[in-house]
C-alpha cells in the first residue's frame, strides 16, 4: 500500500520497521528496504483476519531506519492503488427466517434479554463463522502445526488390566470407543507393551465420558511444565476493564483437536471391556498430564500478542484434565454467546 513518509527522506533509500506496539494489532507490516519519493513510498501489510479491514489516513504504522550501507536497491512501481472503498462487499446479508433455522440447527442457546436487532446482529456473526462450530465430533479438526510428543525416562512397562465394568457401562465405552474409532481419535495399537484401563465419568447433561486411567503412564514420561493462569488474577483483569458482555468460548473435545506423535501413541495404549480389542491414541487422551500443557502452548501460541488487548483471556479448567476454556471479555456493544459446547 502507499504510505506517507517524512519530507527528510525524500530521494532516500531507508528500511521500514514496524512498531512493536502496531504490529499483530490489527494486520502485520513486513520489514523492507524502500526508496521514498516526493513524501510517499510504499509497503508491505498483511491482513491475517478473514474480514476486510480498513486503516483510517494519518494511522502511524511503521517506522524508519536509515542503513548505515545499500548495495542494491531496485523501485517498485505501484500500478494499482485500489482504494479500500472500493473493494466489493462479499458479505451476503441472511434472512431472518435462514438465521433461525441455523439458530435451531446449532443449538446455541442466546440470551432473551437481546433486542431484536441485536439478536440479528449475534445470529448473523455466527453464521459468518459457521464452519468452526463443531455439531458432531466428526467436525472437530486438528490443529495442524503441533504434535504432541512423549519423553519415556523410565525403562519400566506400564500394563494394568482392565477394570471390571457393569453391562451397561461397559456398553457405553464400547459405543464411544466405536465412535473415536470411526473419527481417527484412536487406532488399533500395534505394541503390547503398555495398556492402561478405562473407566466412565459423569457430565453434567447427565451422560458419561470415556476417560482412560493414565497415571502408571504419566508416572513415566517427563512432564512438560507450563505456568497455568492464576483465574483470581485473571477475573481482576476481567473486572478492571469494566467489560460490558462477557463471552464465553469453549473447545469441544479439545485434546482431540491436538495431533500425538506417532512414536508416543503406544504408550496410550488401553483395552476395550467388552471385545478385548487393544487400542492406542491419535489425538491427545484427556486424563494424560501433558495435554493441558499442549493445549495452552497452542492457544497462546494463536492469540499471541492480543491478550488484554484484544480483552482475551485464556484459562484451563483441570478437572481429571477434562475442560479447556477460552474467556473473552467484550466491552463494546457485541452481543455475549451464552451457548459454548462447541469448537472455536
Amino acid at each position: 500500500m502507499p504510505v506517507s513518509v517524512p519530507t527528510q527522506f525524500n530521494n532516500k533509500t531507508v528500511i521500514i520497521e514496524p512498531i512493536p506496539d502496531f504490529q499483530f494489532k490489527i494486520c502485520a507490516i513486513a520489514k523492507s528496504i524502500n526508496k521514498c519519493e516526493n513524501g510517499k513510498t510504499v509497503c508491505k501489510i498483511l491482513n491475517y483476519n478473514c474480514n476486510s479491514i480498513l486503516l483510517k489516513k494519518g494511522t502511524r504504522i511503521g517506522r524508519i531506519v536509515e542503513p548505515a550501507d545499500i548495495t542494491s536497491c531496485v523501485a517498485y512501481k505501484d500500478q494499482t492503488q485500489i482504494q479500500a472503498e472500493e473493494l466489493p462487499s462479499v458479505k451476503i446479508e441472511q434472512s431472518r427466517e435462514n438465521l433461525e433455522q441455523f439458530l435451531k440447527e446449532y443449538g446455541f442457546q442466546i440470551s432473551p434479554d437481546l433486542t431484536i436487532d441485536q439478536r440479528y446482529e449475534l445470529l448473523t456473526l455466527l453464521y459468518s463463522y459457521k464452519d468452526v462450530f463443531a455439531r458432531s465430533l466428526r467436525d472437530i479438526k486438528t490443529y495442524p502445526n503441533y504434535e504432541l510428543d512423549l519423553e519415556v525416562i523410565s525403562s519400566r512397562k506400564a500394563f494394568r488390566r482392565q477394570y471390571k465394568l457393569n453391562v451397561q457401562d461397559a456398553e457405553t465405552a464400547e459405543a464411544q470407543i466405536a465412535e473415536m474409532k470411526a473419527i481417527g481419535v484412536v487406532e488399533t495399537a500395534d505394541s503390547a507393551e503398555f495398556n492402561s484401563p478405562l473407566f466412565l465419568v459423569g457430565k453434567k447433561d447427565g451422560s458419561k465420558r470415556l476417560v482412560v486411567d493414565l497415571r502408571l503412564i504419566i508416572a513415566l514420561i517427563k512432564p512438560q511444565l507450563v505456568s497455568l493462569p492464576i483465574v483470581s488474577e485473571m477475573l481482576n483483569d476481567i473486572l478492571s476493564s469494566k467489560p460490558k458482555y462477557l463471552s464465553v468460548c469453549d473447545l469441544r473435545s479439545g485434546y482431540w483437536q491436538i495431533t500425538m506423535a506417532k512414536s508416543a501413541r503406544h504408550l496410550t495404549a488401553f483395552t476395550s471391556p467388552v471385545t478385548g480389542r487393544r487400542l492406542q491414541f491419535t489425538r491427545c487422551p484427556f486424563g494424560l498430564n501433558n495435554s493441558p500443557a499442549a493445549m495452552l502452548q497452542i492457544l497462546t501460541t494463536l492469540f499471541a500478542g492480543r491478550g488484554q488487548t484484544d480483552n482475551i483471556w485464556i484459562y484451563i479448567r483441570i478437572l481429571l484434565g477434562l475442560v479447556n476454556v477460552l474467556v473473552r471479555s467484550v466491552s463494546t456493544e457485541h452481543c455475549s454467546l451464552a451457548h459454548t459446547d462447541y469448537l472455536c
